[in-house]
């Protein structure tokens, strides 16, 4: 994560519950998002989490800020399909993987899907690779993690590989 933020690149961080939000969101804070972090959690009334959405998106259109971290729950990011703005990150780290090929859907879209319409969570394929140079990270963990993972493979018909050793320098702008 310390690299990301270092290269100015919004991260968000999807947890499958407030225990996850928290450690993820101190992990986030010792790599060096201090200055723009944002934790989003079910504990949270409904007007509040609003009301941070909308200021944490808020700057990353001002002055062309990108850089920050939203970690949240699937329960209380973006909701794209209702009509809220996604993230606008450029990197999505799953904290905790996914339960299934809808929540993975519900998480790319709430991370990547573009202001100006272009819904890239709705469709039944996630092209990973195309002129926005997205970054998808899972952590798994166990026999169990993996097997979602290639279930949600599949399922979204994604290219799955290992995390190459140069993914920040492909981030980079050409």
């Amino acid at each position: 994560m310390r690299a990301l933020l270092a290269r100015g690149t919004c991260v968000c961080v999807y947890a499958s519950d407030r225990t996850g939000v928290d450690e993820a969101l101190a992990r986030a804070r010792a790599a060096g998002a201090e200055t723009d972090a944002l934790a989003l959690h079910e504990d949270l009334a409904e007007f509040v989490r609003e009301r941070e959405m909308h200021d944490w998106l808020a700057r990353r259109y001002a002055d062309g800020a990108v850089a920050g971290v939203l970690v949240t729950t699937d329960a209380s990011g973006p909701r794209v399909a209702e009509g809220e703005s996604s993230a606008r990150a450029r990197a999505l780290v799953h904290y905790d993987f996914p339960r299934d090929a809808n929540a993975y859907r519900a998480r790319f879209a709430g991370a990547f899907a573009n202001d100006d319409g272009d819904d890239v969570g709705r469709s039944d394929r996630v092209d990973a690779d195309d002129s926005t140079r997205r970054i998808v990270v899972g952590l798994v963990a166990g026999a169990g993690e993996a097997r979602r993972l290639r279930d949600v493979a599949d399922a979204l018909r994604l290219d799955i590989s290992e995390l190459p050793l140069d993914v920040i320098e492909r981030m980079r702008p050409r």
